[in-house]
């Protein structure tokens, strides 16, 4: 449903209450309260839903009685825990907990700069509580992979975070936002993503302001129809004057040059599943550019299996050399495997991968909204960071925290590769003409027995199972005009993720599951 439509059906029927309710929100998934409420935002032991009050039988806050309209309130993501000053110089406070306000009457609604102490403001929106495909596994260790990840280069990621620097602003209404949106769409094209690449645009608060997305594609060759995403947001912003200064080289040219790095190796392999390549245009005044994305992909019945959002990675003092990883329920998965993926390939970064679904200050907070697994990689320093939104946050200040930065887009890099699945040259025509594959693991997690089927085989089949260093866990073979069934002893196994490999002559299929004890 539209935002729209969904402020005329409020209008319509008997106005709700926004209503803060005290529970962890995993602990009511099988609950009636909600499919009685919408939620629009969620923290880790509370969240603010939608509905009746007085009709809550759990331990709740009524903070606004007959609310009216969506676009009347706003989460703020605080830099430092409740800073009601900061808060306040936003709008009216309703509600102030750790890092989060709830705020109305927003003040300077119609300019461009960021406010001191602020991340975000984010305006209120409901998530979807619709389940998206289920979560796809493939092969965790794979040397083409640590072929994809050894073309990172550094030189090219300087270059391209000092090109972005170099545009002064990239304030998302300006017209060196635009320019830096084509030289984006131009190395798009000269990767050879030319039948894919979309210079996107679009119109927000009504048709007052205009900004832009840059989409590009390097489609899947066996099931084109799953999406694994690689984002970041292109444009910048300031405490003082964004519309001339905003040089912005952490946020987020940092992350736009991972994305643009992606492209540029990724382009030349061949996958599974498609790859998207996404440049997001007005994150900084609420995540407008992925919120239009999202619901549209949401929409089309889009099925995304993982997005990996890379939001400023430059600044890594001593102690800070950390990536931070937020994630929410439906992204566990997603969180668990991007750790496991880059402790294979890239075991000198550090991750903090924690569970925070409170922490929706970037592009990954509007997947999650439409039900996708997504993940935010930042720098675990960021309420630190000195030249955060300041017209100092400037490419020559970071350069000492080299290789941090690399570290960070190598394992976004593997992360995407690993989900889209790699196809070594000539196995793509092979699969092209045959419906071989692994057609059902389960369950998946597995305790005691682990059950295979495969479809489309018509020779000997070898099943094998493998742990994340490559050692053979188990394996069954299958002789010509068998039932296509294999089922493992796992009960033995130590906890933890496997590859699971099915072959027959030319032709493979691969998954990943996981082992519990």
């Amino acid at each position: 449903m539209s935002l729209l439509l969904f402020a005329i059906c409020l209008l319509a029927a008997p106005t709700p209450d926004i209503v803060l309710i005290n529970h962890d929100i995993r602990t009511l998934e099988n609950s009636d309260l909600l499919s009685n409420v919408q939620v629009v935002y969620e923290s880790t032991d509370w969240f603010l839903a939608l509905g009746d009050g007085d009709q809550i039988n759990c331990e709740s806050l009524i903070l606004v009685s007959d609310f009216a309209e969506l676009e009347d309130y706003s989460i703020v993501h605080l830099q430092t825990s409740n800073d009601y000053v900061s808060a306040q110089a936003v709008g009216e406070v309703l509600f102030i907990r750790d890092q989060i306000a709830l705020v109305t009457n927003l003040n300077d609604s119609g300019s461009f700069h960021s406010f001191p102490g602020i991340h975000l403001i984010q305006p209120l929106r409901i998530y979807s509580r619709s389940e998206q495909d289920p979560f796809r596994i493939t092969q965790m260790e794979n040397p083409l992979v640590s072929e994809i990840v050894a073309q990172v280069n550094e030189d090219t990621l300087i270059s391209t975070i000092q090109t972005l620097e170099d545009f002064g602003t990239r304030l998302c209404v300006t017209p060196e936002f635009l320019s830096s949106c084509e030289w984006i769409e131009e190395k798009l094209l000269d990767f050879g993503l030319t039948a894919n690449v979309e210079l996107f645009n679009f119109t927000y608060s009504g048709t007052t302001y205009e900004s832009y997305n840059v989409v590009a594609e390097k489609p899947g060759l066996i099931e084109p129809e799953i999406i694994v995403i690689i984002c970041g947001h292109l444009d910048s912003i300031t405490n003082s004057n964004p519309y001339v200064s905003a040089p912005g080289a952490d946020d987020n040219a940092s992350g736009s040059a991972t994305v643009l790095e992606a492209a540029r190796i990724l382009s030349q392999c061949n996958f599974r599943y498609t790859i998207r390549f996404l440049f997001f245009g007005a994150e900084e005044v609420g995540l407008i550019g992925s919120d239009i994305y999202a619901t549209e992909a949401a929409a089309n019945g889009d099925s995304i299996i993982a997005v990996i959002n890379l939001d400023m990675i430059l600044y890594a003092p001593e102690s800070m050399e950390t990536l931070f990883v937020p994630y929410n329920t439906i992204s566990t998965d997603l969180a668990n495997n991007m750790e496991a993926i880059s402790g294979l390939y890239v075991p000198d970064l550090d991750l903090n991968v924690i569970y925070s679904p409170g922490t929706t200050y970037s592009d990954h907070a509007s997947f999650w909204q439409q039900g996708y697994p997504a993940l935010l990689g930042i720098e675990d320093g960021i309420n630190s960071n000195p030249y955060y939104h300041q017209e100092t946050d400037l490419l020559a200040n970071y350069l000492g925290y080299f290789p941090f930065p690399t570290l960070c887009v190598k394992a976004s890099i593997a992360t995407v590769a690993v989900y889209a699945d790699p196809l070594a040259e000539g196995i793509e025509e092979e699969f092209q003409g045959e419906d071989f594959g692994i057609s059902f693991v389960g369950p998946v997690p597995a305790s005691k027995n682990l059950a295979v089927h495969l479809t489309g085989t018509t020779g000997s089949v070898e099943i094998t199972l493998f742990d994340l260093a490559g050692r053979e866990a188990a394996t069954a073979n299958l002789g010509s005009g068998s039932n296509n069934q294999a089922t493992f002893d796992v009960s033995k196994l130590p906890a933890g993720v496997y590859g699971l490999r099915a072959t027959s002559g030319q032709m493979h299929d691969t998954r990943m599951v996981l082992v519990t004890q």
